[in-house]
């Protein structure tokens, strides 16, 4: 409006940058991608199974997938949940 000044943008000492708050976000957010990419996936499997593929096709794709899934959910679960030492 005439005659306001307009407003400042807010500095960089306004809202200093949190480096643990920056990781733990980051961290929640690779646990999350990779938790929805695993359920997708044993979904994905049995949708498969029930309406087009075999059980014996299913098995194996299940002995590849869920075993490599499983371990990057745990390790970035690991990562995320573990302590920390300073």
């Amino acid at each position: 409006m005439p005659g306001e000044e307009p407003k400042a943008v807010p500095s960089t000492t306004d809202f200093p940058y949190d480096r643990e708050k920056a990781q733990d976000d980051a961290r929640r957010l690779i646990t999350m991608v990779l938790l929805i990419v695993f359920l997708l996936a044993i979904a994905a499997a049995y949708a498969y199974v029930s309406w087009i593929g075999t059980w014996n096709e299913i098995k194996d794709w299940s002995l590849l997938v869920v075993p490599s899934l499983t371990s990057l959910l745990s390790v970035a679960t690991g990562f995320y949940l573990g302590t920390r030492t300073t």
